[in-house]
């Protein structure tokens, strides 16, 4: 399942589910209010039979948990209608003789164990009620996503046929400008512009592609030493005033090779990009489990945006490089950290995963 939809799948169920759970708290709750009230009923009737009994027994009648006593007034039980809790009894005013009143008392501890047994009962149905509906949830925001992957399922498709389309005039482009080089050396600076422009269509493919493929990631081990040096030669040929140092002392790592060295390009990429025109140095080391890459450039003016999708701080920039490194560095379980301050470079680090070797 792809995150999208895992997103889309939870909000559904979130909605969902607690406007029906909030339901069924208020109906449980009204369902035992209504409970309780019908047990103080049957227990003021309970009562009202026992005051009858005394009074014909000229007070000699007696009865399991029930007591009573006599008052010369109402006092404050005046405005008692159904029974009320006062200490460890039930108690309930019923008049009786000459201007006399008569104050009923039931123990409480079998009404309140009903009540407790009732509430027990009504938050067992109301689990049960929730489990069902938080499963029922689940199955219906699948099913509401449904014709929704569909059309994003015959877009990716789309879009894998035409990268795939591009592919083929982009390196005829690149070819021919190899050849314009040679013929046209006049020309040089508006044929670096076309080439620079390509390069950067280039780079956005390669991201789109990899990004396409991004639930698909199959993990094995890829040896960081080769990876690393293998990419430093490449921007050492095409970034030759930026100065290189590397120290890598993790040699396997378990990642999907495609995926990590699409990281490590858009990170490298940005690196020389903003580097400094004197004197710049890019390092790549490693500490602990950490690979980090550090810079000596201009810096980032706003470092806790670089990985918001269309964030840049130059107007020649996508905005979505170091936007696809964070989305594959969870894709491939990797924490990335930035630290960056305006004119004192940059330092990305990636905690990675390191494949230990057998012994």
């Amino acid at each position: 399942m792809k995150n999208y939809e895992l997103q889309a799948i939870v909000k559904f169920m979130l909605i969902y589910f607690v406007s029906v759970f909030v339901f069924i708290l208020l109906a449980g709750h009204f369902y035992y209010k209504q409970e309780r009230s019908m047990m103080l009923i049957k227990l003021a009737i309970k009562m009202h039979e026992y005051q009858q009994n005394i009074k014909r027994s000229n007070l000699a009648y007696k009865q399991e948990y029930f007591n009573y006593k006599i008052l010369q007034n109402r006092l404050k039980y005046k405005d008692i209608e159904l029974p009320i809790v006062k200490g460890s009894n039930y108690i309930k005013l019923f008049p009786y003789r000459k201007g006399r009143f008569i104050l009923i008392f039931r123990d409480s501890k079998a009404v309140d164990d009903e009540l407790r047994d009732i509430k027990k009962e009504i938050v067992f149905y109301m689990i049960a009620i929730s489990i069902f509906f938080l499963i029922l949830s689940y199955f219906l925001a699948k099913m509401s996503l449904k014709p929704m992957r569909e059309i994003i399922q015959h877009l990716d498709n789309f879009t894998k046929e035409l990268i795939h389309d591009i592919n083929t005039p982009i390196s005829s482009i690149l070819l021919n400008i190899r050849g314009l080089k040679k013929k046209c050396p006049q020309e040089s600076v508006k044929i670096k512009r076309i080439e620079d422009s390509t390069k950067s269509i280039v780079s956005l493919y390669e991201n789109l592609e990899i990004i396409l493929s991004e639930n698909q990631l199959e993990l094995k081990e890829v040896n960081l030493i080769e990876l690393i040096d293998r990419k430093v030669e490449l921007y050492q040929e095409l970034y030759p005033d930026i100065e290189f140092f590397t120290n890598i002392d993790i040699k396997n790592i378990k990642t999907n090779q495609k995926a990590f060295e699409r990281i490590i390009d858009n990170i490298l990429i940005n690196s020389c990009k903003y580097s400094k025109d004197e004197n710049s140095k890019i390092s790549i080391y490693t500490k602990k489990t950490a690979l980090i890459i550090e810079d000596n450039g201009k810096g980032i003016k706003q470092p806790q945006k670089v990985f918001e999708k269309n964030y840049t701080e130059s107007s020649g920039g996508h905005g979505i490089g170091m936007y696809i490194v964070h989305r594959l560095a969870n894709s491939l379980d990797i924490k990335i950290t930035i630290t960056s301050h305006e004119g004192d470079g940059t330092k990305v680090e990636l905690l990675l995963i390191i494949q230990r070797e057998d012994n």
